[in-house]
This record gives structure tokens, sequence and C-alpha cells, in this order.
């Protein structure tokens, strides 16, 4: 149903899209998000429905960089829940990481969140920080409103020609709807610029502040949140956390997990706009030396600001 163009407001007739008379389910925008969500997890090869916890999906392993899966063991002692290296499992890696138990697991990720704390003073820096640069943003955003609004116009005079040129039997089916899915994504893109160029500053200031909270209150926040809550805060902090174990011992006993993280370019954003308050004398940080901490991805412009108008979709904490 998801894949079904008809809830975008379109047809299906031969193999190729038109317009149709009723009234579409969700916009153009939302419908080209979806394609790319269950392509993206038809390749990865996800399988939600089956064993879930709120770290599966987040985590991977220290020492083959691959994916953590998620499962449970059935012993006289009871059922208990653990993470394992999928390269091992399959045998695509050589990797030598143990099952990790769930509660080693939340233990580390919880000490991760621990580092996530800024001071009041580097807080207050930030929001002044990003306060300006939204002004600045918004300025260039009225060039690019009007720069996208006619990219859509000329794109949808486009489709409507292609169409004609089919029906009139100049092109080929195959090349119209090959031309077709190009000028459609191309649609679908100009219009979520657009979007994002209409966006009420108001809305990205109040998810601003949500950030800030979250840094300033990072530990009690996640230490607090149920399950789910506690996958969106990951998702949007961390691209992945790394897990592995260190004082093994064949008796599970003494165990240490350990866990890091990396940046996601918004969170990222943040963090590059803290370590300059860092540098003031009048600002401090905490947790800001951890080795994951220590630089800033290169997309992240350090000549006109950090990126942080993008920290967070209206929808939520999660990535889109």
């Amino acid at each position: 149903m998801l894949t079904n163009p008809y809830y975008a407001g379109r047809i299906v007739h031969c193999g190729v899209l038109f317009d149709g008379a009723h009234e579409p389910l969700v916009d153009e925008v939302t419908w080209f998000r979806v394609q790319e969500l269950l392509a993206k997890r038809k390749v990865a090869g996800e399988r939600s429905w089956r064993h879930s916890h709120y770290l599966k999906g987040t985590l991977v392993c220290n020492r083959c960089g691959g994916k953590m899966g998620f499962g449970y063991a059935h012993g006289k002692g009871g059922t208990y829940a653990y993470f394992f290296c999928l390269g091992r499992h399959t045998g695509r890696t050589d990797c030598d990481l143990p099952y990790v138990s769930v509660e080693l697991a939340e233990e580390a990720v919880q000490e991760l969140w621990a580092e996530r704390q800024f001071e009041p003073e580097t807080v207050d820096y930030i929001r002044a920080t990003c306060l300006t640069e939204f002004d600045e943003l918004q300025k260039r955003d009225r060039v690019l409103l009007q720069s996208q609004k006619n990219r859509l116009s000329k794109l949808l005079r486009q489709k409507d020609k292609l169409i004609d040129a089919y029906l009139d039997d100049a092109i080929p089916k195959e090349d119209m709807k090959r031309r077709q899915a190009g000028i459609l994504a191309e649609i679908a893109d100009a219009e979520r610029i657009i979007q994002d160029s209409e966006q009420d500053m108001t809305v990205v200031r109040e998810h601003l502040e949500l950030l800030l909270i979250l840094f300033e209150n990072a530990e009690e926040l996640y230490r607090t949140a149920p399950g789910p809550a506690r996958q969106a805060l990951n998702q949007a902090i961390f691209s992945l956390i790394r897990i592995d174990l260190k004082d093994e011992d064949p008796g599970n006993r003494g165990r240490q997990c350990h866990a890091s993280g990396e940046l996601t370019p918004p969170a990222a954003s943040v963090v590059s706009v803290a370590l300059d308050a860092n540098s003031s004398p009048h600002a401090g940080t905490r947790g800001l030396e951890s080795e994951d901490m220590k630089g800033t991805p290169d997309l992240i412009s350090q000549t006109e600001g950090s990126n942080v108008i993008h920290m967070a979709e209206r929808e939520g904490f999660e990535p889109s």
C-alpha cells in the first residue's frame, strides 16, 4: 500500500503515471520520502517484526564495524537478552566479539550520555550564536525560495509536455517512464526545498530550545526516558554507537562494556559551537574531551557557522 502512487494522487495506465482526479492522501514530498525509506530498509535487510530493542540498529561492533544483532538465549536459568556481532555470526568477518548482555550494553550507552553535558554558560553561548545565524539563514532562504518556485513551475510544464508527447506517440513508453520518473523526483525535491524555506522560524527556534535542554540535562533525560524515546534520542545525536567488551572472562564475571558514539551532523554542529564556547573564559563544558568529539565532520562550515537550522525535523527528533 505504501508504494501505491494512487495515494499520492496518481493513477497508473499501461505503466505510465497520470495525475488523477481524486484528492491525494499524502503530499508529494512525503510519498517520495516513504519510497526512499522503504528502499533503504530493503537494502539493509531490516526485520523489525522479529526481536526488537531500542538500541537495535544503532549499535555496531567496535572490532569489525559490523552491525549488532539482537536476540534471546534460553537456558535453565531463564531467558536472557543479548546483542551479538552479525559479522561474526554470519562468518563474514573473523571478529571475536563475544555476546554482549543487554544490561551491559544499556549501562555503557548510559555512561556515554553522561558525557553529553554542557554548562549553563555554554548553553547560553550556543543559543546566542544560533539565533544570530538563524537571522542570516532566513535572509538566504528568501532568495532560495523564489529560485525553487521558478524551478517548480518549469518542471510542471515539462511534465505536462512529456505526457502530451506520449499521448501523441512522439516518444516510446519506456522512454516516457524513465523521463517521467526523473521529473517527478525533481518536483518532489523542489517542493521539499520550498517547504524547508517556508518553515516558520518560530518552529526552528523551538527545536533549538529542545536540543539545548537535551544537552544541558542529557544524562537525566536519557535515564528517565522510556525505550522508544531513548531510541529517538540516540538517533538524533548519534549516527552510530560502537560497542566492545573489556576484561572478558569465561564466567562472564567482571566484564566491562565500553561505548563510543559518532555524532550526527546536526549534533556535531551544536558541539562545534560549544567547542568555540569552551575557548571563551566565560564558558565551560563537561564531557567534550571524549575521543569521538575532538573533531567535527568536514561538511560543517567553518566560515558560515554551523548548519543547526536542520537539527530536527518538525515531526520529531528522528532523522528524515
